[in-house]
């Protein structure tokens, strides 16, 4: 069985393969050597920083749950990741919190982990 490192190298490849050439069409600038140069490198900072820490690493570790546990029970912690994205946003971002939208989305997060812990009947 492939590990989990190997699997998130070749999905962050296809990612990237796939995404960049759309990225390119949207903003044609980027074929500009120029235009790296003039990036301060605090950004690159933060892209290095979204592409291995909050990418590979944690999509690595997401993997590693997936086989100690079950894909079910992981799949309970991939349905919190929305929530906390919105408290962080809130929190580090000064994002607002918007009262209508994020407690029903709240809700469909609640629903969504009370489904897939529930019991299936046995025909």
């Amino acid at each position: 069985q492939p590990s989990s490192i190997w699997i998130m190298t070749w999905v962050s490849l296809f990612g990237f393969l796939i995404t960049t050439p759309i990225a390119l069409i949207i903003s044609p600038e980027f074929l500009i050597p120029a235009t790296y140069l003039t990036i301060p490198p605090r950004v690159w900072i933060g892209i290095s920083y979204l592409a291995f820490i909050s990418t590979i690493v944690a999509y690595t570790f997401y993997l590693e749950g997936i086989k100690r546990l079950n894909a079910s029970r992981a799949a309970i912690f991939q349905a919190l990741v929305p929530l906390f994205g919105v408290l962080f946003s809130a929190l580090f971002l000064q994002e607002e919190f918007d009262v209508f939208v994020y407690p029903f989305a709240l809700l469909l997060v609640v629903v969504g982990i009370i489904l897939v812990n529930r019991k299936t009947a046995r025909v």
